[in-house]
């Protein structure tokens, strides 16, 4: 019998996702979604090797167990998994059910309908999101080296975002960003290339004017676009670190997460193991 025995939280919750866009793409003007077209698509994704007709009777079972209990008078272990994300994303604010109750020798209310919110909207249509349940599973194959503290960092501000921490959010993406800034001006010192300095500021103006000495045009292009962007990361976290600023635009800092995960593996490929010249 087909089961989700042995399949990892963040594989179910990441095939939710996927089958949740799934549906906004082929229904755009739909605001919300059944269950059972949910668990349809949700099949298709998690069970890829079962036949259509094996799949559509997986989805079948898993509609008509949910609501219902075992002989022991617990939830279906399956139904169990799929409850366990849905109720996550409702608690981090990525969609919101429409219930209706079911049988009495059930559970008194089930999930119907899901409603993507406005934030869940925006992971749904970004792959490379922050809340995404495999992001940082993505950046580490895109950058086998990252190193454990910025990985630490990258998982905080996730954290953080998905609990409405927009500050600290950002603060600890800007951390990444300066572990990142900083280890690649010790390269550039190293070199010879510029001089030891405190600020973050400095050594990025450092690491500009090496930018500007590498031979290979692309080399040169695509680190002058990243330390760009990690000077607009660097100015947002000290915004976050002092008092006076706003940060309560969740968009704003799933942007600057997303940004610092495309431009940090540049820096890093490129002057810490590259050692460009």
């Amino acid at each position: 019998m087909t089961s989700l025995a042995g399949i990892e939280p963040k594989r179910i919750q990441a095939s939710l996702l996927q089958a949740l866009h799934w549906l906004r793409m082929k229904w755009p003007n739909r605001k919300g979604y059944r269950f059972d077209l949910l668990m349809g698509r949700f099949v298709v994704l998690i069970q890829p090797a079962l036949s259509a007709d094996e799949q559509a009777q997986f989805a079948k079972e898993l509609c008509q167990r949910y609501g219902g209990v075992t002989d022991q008078d617990d939830e279906w272990p399956d139904v169990a998994c799929i409850h366990a994300a849905l109720w996550l994303f409702v608690s981090q604010g990525l969609i919101y059910p429409r219930l209706r109750r079911v049988a009495t020798d059930g559970y008194p209310t089930v999930i119907e309908f899901v409603i993507p919110t406005p934030a869940g909207i925006r992971v749904l249509d970004q792959p490379a999101h922050p809340l995404q349940p495999e992001f940082l599973v993505r950046l580490r194959k895109s950058w086998p080296a990252i190193p454990d503290e910025v990985t630490a960092r990258f998982e905080d501000a996730a954290e953080c975002l998905a609990r409405g921490l927009i500050r600290a959010a950002v603060v600890m993406v800007g951390l990444a960003t300066e572990l990142v800034i900083q280890e690649a001006h010790v390269r550039v010192v190293t070199s010879g290339k510029a001089s030891k300095h405190s600020t973050m500021r400095d050594r990025l103006s450092d690491l500009l004017h090496a930018a500007n000495g590498i031979s290979k045009p692309e080399d040169q292009h695509v680190l002058r676009a990243a330390l760009a962007a990690l000077e607009v990361i660097r100015t947002a976290r000290n915004q976050a670190s002092h008092p006076g600023a706003a940060f309560d635009n969740p968009a704003e800092a799933e942007e600057l997460i997303v940004l610092s995960s495309h431009h940090l593996p540049v820096v890093w490929k490129l002057w810490v193991e590259g050692g460009s010249s």
